[in-house]
C-alpha cells in the first residue's frame, strides 16, 4: 500500500472535499424523492408545482455533476445488489417480501453494476451520452423506488438499464474504432 506523501493539511482538505461531495449528492437523492413525493400529493396543486420545481432541480444538479458520482456510483449500486442477494434472497421470508421481486431487484442492480463498471477507471472521460444515461438511470432507480413492489417499478428499473446497455454499446463501438483505427495494414510478402 502506498503512503500519501502529501502534508496532513492537504489530506484534510481532500477529505472535506470529499465528504462534500458525498453530502451534496444525498442531499440531491432527497431533493428528488422529496419532489415526487409532493407531486404524487394530491391535496393541494401548489404541492405538485414545487415537486416539480424540485425533480427538475435535482436533475440538473446530477447533470452538472456527474463526473464527481460516475465512480462511486458504480459501487454503491454494487452493494446494494449484494446486500439484496445476501439479505434478501436469503432472509425474504422474515423480511416478508417476496423471493421473486428482491430477485428482479437483484437482477436489474447486478446489470447496473456491471454496465458501470467502466466509469471507475481513472482514464475514462465521462461523455455527454455517459452524462446523460447515468442521469436517466439514476432518475429511474430512484423513481422505481417509489413504486414499491409493483410491475411499473420493474418496468422503470429496467428502462434505467436500458440506457445504461445503450451507453455501453456506444462505449464498445469507440473503442472498437479506435482500436481498428490504429491497426497497420499488413505487409506484402
Amino acid at each position: 500500500m502506498n503512503r500519501d506523501i502529501r502534508p496532513p493539511l492537504e489530506q484534510v482538505k481532500s477529505g472535506l472535499r470529499l465528504v462534500s461531495k458525498m453530502l451534496a449528492a444525498f442531499g440531491t437523492v432527497l431533493l428528488f424523492i422529496d419532489g415526487c413525493s409532493r407531486i404524487q400529493a394530491v391535496e393541494l396543486p401548489q404541492y405538485s408545482l414545487v415537486g416539480i420545481a424540485m425533480v427538475t432541480l435535482s436533475i440538473c444538479i446530477m447533470l452538472v455533476t456527474v463526473r464527481y458520482w460516475a465512480a462511486s456510483f458504480f459501487g454503491l449500486v454494487a452493494y446494494i445488489a449484494l446486500r439484496c442477494l445476501i439479505r434478501g434472497l436469503l432472509f425474504a421470508s422474515t423480511n416478508h417480501i417476496s423471493t421473486l421481486s428482491i430477485a428482479r431487484l437483484f437482477a436489474g442492480l447486478l446489470v447496473a453494476a456491471l454496465l458501470t463498471y467502466r466509469f471507475t477507471s481513472k482514464r475514462y472521460v465521462v461523455n455527454q451520452l455517459d452524462r446523460i444515461t447515468l442521469v436517466i438511470a439514476v432518475v429511474c432507480i430512484l423513481a422505481s423506488l417509489l413504486f414499491e413492489d409493483s410491475y411499473r417499478s420493474v418496468a422503470v428499473f429496467s428502462v434505467g438499464d436500458l440506457c445504461l446497455f445503450v451507453s455501453w454499446l456506444a462505449y464498445r463501438a469507440r473503442k472498437y474504432s479506435d482500436r481498428k483505427s490504429h491497426q497497420s495494414p499488413a505487409l506484402p510478402i
